[in-house]
């Protein structure tokens, strides 16, 4: 007689254990970072690095049979009720020409949803793009009658009619842009804290006009780093489309912020009378990405590197793509005010992503703060603007503990220190200005703020190659040969560090021009010399901002003044950003102010020091020079 073999005990999969135990489906102790089965057995312990999206992290349960479910709404959004015969007949037919057939599911307005199927390389008119798509009406905000002058607020109502926008190029030339953008989202690489689920497309719900949009921030918007850098190292490439796709409230609003900016961007690049319908996309999408931070913040629980991600995306889309003058320094305090939140926890520490986005959070917020005078409040009574000094300084040491902080906008981590040190310095000679009444106490004061002012000079005269290794790999430059590409991030470090010099002597300890005529000439020639050696050479100017205008702020000598103009004028013409014509405005308006004073003083336009920030106050303007 056999003998019966004893049943298995059933357990419950809880999809906790490590990758090597599940490959070898053994019980797995779970004891990190490297378990005790993969040690005794010498093995490699791949970790647990990966969630699952289907499996709750807290319990490690899951519904069965339903891992792979896609929401129905979203399938067939936009469909109407097809019966059983036309749903088989689509799946049968998704890899031919819908011309091909006479019934009325082909011809439907929306193509059929099983385009995402294995397709025929021969046959691209069966991916389901439509034109038609740009045409459709979609519910939300919308501006109404929104003004040319890019300083003027759109009126945003929850009633949104039809666009009625055209297709902005040919079919085919749509459907290149969707292959590229195919091959964009491949080349994302996910980091091991930010995944997406296999079955999931990035943006599942998006119309093919936002594709196009999102198509257009990737490729052109993004791209916009000094030293050409590959897309897995470019944050505005992989860590926030990556943040976007997220189903949240934070993501949702990052998302829109995101194709609001690259609606304005190309509404810019085609112009006043090409560009209106861009710009009425953009401010509905500025609308919805508002509505979702709202919601977002009102949240118990947030993720801190979408809502920051969103909140510097939003500020930078209206007041640097649109710039619009007012109103981004409540941004900056909303953001700083949410970072401080999470100084305890110091995220940036704990991810990439949070690093990424303080980064970017950090490197804006020393820059935005040049442009306008420190408070006469001593920083030591409260702070700055409301803005915190002491505790954005221990966020600052944290995110340039890494080698690779500043490289996105072309500096250092060493030149934005020095940078955010002559700010408080400027700040502490208003506090002490204010509060020193003692003659004595006021020289001993003096002389230390000009000791501070020198030791910072000085450490700006080192030689700016100590972090050129660390920009380059950062960059993780591979479109152009590696000693064009040394020489690049030298010339742009470079002159991001005489800036730092010019904005120390000339803005801060008010030297007449002439002094720094010097520096001013070196940031020039090194920028007309990058503008000519970069990639892109006089099509497009990927220079950083601040640096070409604080030289240019200060350029009297006509060869100089020259120079400054021509890159102004690319800048202006080339980069499809609002803020850099308004750059340009203030730029001539102190020149012409220079020559008046000069005249009326019978004296040199060197010898007379002029507070640009003064003059933009008296434009009506406020520029953030990002």
């Amino acid at each position: 007689m056999p003998k019966i073999k004893p049943s298995k005990s059933r357990f419950n999969k809880t999809f906790t254990a490590c990758w090597t135990c599940r490959a070898r489906s053994v019980r797995c102790d779970q004891a990190t970072p490297h378990c005790e089965q993969c040690k005794r057995r010498g093995l490699v312990c791949e970790g647990y690095h990966i969630q699952l999206v289907w499996v709750d992290k807290d319990t490690g349960s899951y519904e069965p049979m339903q891992r792979r479910a896609y929401a129905c709404e979203l399938t067939w959004k936009g469909y109407p009720a097809w019966t059983l015969k036309e749903v088989g007949h689509l799946i049968e037919t998704c890899d031919q020409r819908p011309e091909s057939c006479r019934c009325r599911v082909h011809h439907h307005r929306v193509t059929s949803p099983f385009h995402s199927f294995s397709q025929t390389e021969s046959n691209p008119e069966a991916r389901g793009f439509s034109c038609e798509h740009l045409n459709e009406p979609e519910s939300g905000f919308v501006a109404s009658n929104p003004s040319d002058n890019g300083h003027d607020e759109a009126v945003l109502q929850l009633t949104y009619p039809e666009l009625d926008i055209e297709p902005l190029e040919p079919a085919d030339e749509q459907m290149r842009h969707l292959d590229q953008l195919e091959i964009l989202l491949n080349q994302i690489s996910a980091t091991e804290h930010l995944r997406l689920p296999p079955y999931q497309p990035l943006i599942p719900t998006a119309t093919h006009f936002e594709n196009y949009l999102f198509h257009h921030y990737l490729l052109i918007s993004s791209a916009m780093l000094p030293v050409d850098a590959k897309d897995s190292t470019n944050p505005w490439r992989s860590v926030y489309p990556l943040m976007a796709a997220q189903n949240t409230t934070s993501g949702r609003s990052l998302y829109h912020a995101m194709l609001a900016q690259s609606a304005h961007h190309l509404g810019k690049l085609k112009g006043e009378e090409n560009g209106q319908q861009d710009k009425v996309k953009a401010i509905y999408c500025f609308g919805m990405a508002l509505r979702e931070l709202q919601q977002a913040l009102e949240e118990p629980t947030q993720d801190y590197s979408s809502v920051l991600a969103a909140i510097l995306t939003i500020t930078s889309t209206e007041h640097v793509f649109r710039s619009s003058s007012q109103g981004w320094r409540e941004h900056f305090r909303a953001a700083t005010r949410f970072v401080m939140r999470h100084v305890a926890r110091r995220p940036w520490k704990l991810t990439h992503e949070a690093w990424a986005v303080t980064q970017s959070f950090v490197l804006s917020h020393v820059i935005a703060h040049t442009a306008h005078k420190p408070y006469t409040l001593a920083i030591s009574q409260g702070h700055e603007e409301n803005d915190n000094y002491e505790d954005v300084y221990d966020v600052l040491c944290d995110t340039t503990a890494n080698s690779s902080f500043g490289y996105t906008i072309g500096g250092t981590g060493r030149l934005i220190k020095a940078l955010y040190h002559v700010r408080r310095l400027e700040a502490q000679m208003a506090a002490e200005a204010g509060t020193t009444t003692n003659a004595t106490d006021a020289h001993a004061t003096n002389l230390s703020l000009v000791e501070e002012a020198v030791t910072i000079l000085n450490d700006l005269q080192n030689p700016p190659d100590d972090g050129l290794d660390a920009y380059l790999d950062s960059a993780g430059t591979v479109r152009m040969p590696l000693d064009r590409a040394r020489t690049l991030a030298s010339l742009h470090i470079n002159l991001f560090r005489n800036a730092v010099g010019i904005y120390l002597l000339s803005t801060v300890l008010r030297f007449p021009p002439s002094t720094v005529a010097g520096y001013v000439m070196d940031v020039l020639s090194d920028a007309w010399l990058f503008v000519n050696m970069s990639p892109h050479g006089t099509t497009y100017c990927s220079l950083s901002l601040w640096p070409l205008f604080v030289a240019a702020v200060d350029a009297y000598l006509p060869e100089a003044q020259d120079i400054a103009e021509r890159i102004l004028e690319l800048v202006a013409k080339t980069s499809g950003v609002k803020n850099r014509c308004d750059v340009k405005c203030l730029v001539h308006k102190v020149w012409a102010m220079r020559i008046d004073l000069a005249q009326e003083s019978n004296c040199g336009p060197g010898d007379l020091w002029i507070d640009w920030r003064d003059v933009m106050t008296q434009m009506d303007m406020d520029i953030l020079f990002l």
